[in-house]
């Protein structure tokens, strides 16, 4: 039984066998460095992980923060590519932004191309 348990708390098992997936996260920055206006942007964090390694992190900023209006994704702290993937990733990530994370609001939409229809 220890030895199931073992198993099945592992990161090989957690993490390591799963699918490509993607971890999203909206964040919340202060408009200004003394954040003296008391107005926030609004972030999305995404991390991509395939087989228990990150392989992408992406930060998308508002269209009024981007630099360059065609491509609001910026590639973010390259140095976790190839990193095992654990929840801890993305709290660093989001400490090492400056960054707090907004409410998390589970949401479901499906998608009906893809579902059989039962008569």
């Amino acid at each position: 039984l220890n030895k199931l348990r073992n198993e099945f708390q592992s990161w090989e098992w957690t993490f390591g066998k799963s699918p490509k997936f993607t971890v999203t996260r909206d964040l919340k920055v202060p408009a200004d460095s003394a954040n003296s206006s008391g107005q926030f942007h609004q972030l999305k964090l995404t991390v991509e992980v395939k087989n228990g390694i990150v392989e992408d992190i992406k930060l998308s900023l508002p269209p009024n923060v981007a630099t360059n209006s065609n491509n609001q994704d910026a590639s973010v702290i390259t140095h976790l590519r190839g990193a095992r993937y654990d929840h801890e990733i993305t709290e660093k990530i989001i400490a090492a932004l400056g960054c707090t994370s907004m409410p998390f609001q589970a949401t479901q939409s499906a998608n009906i191309s893809n579902m059989a229809a039962n008569q």
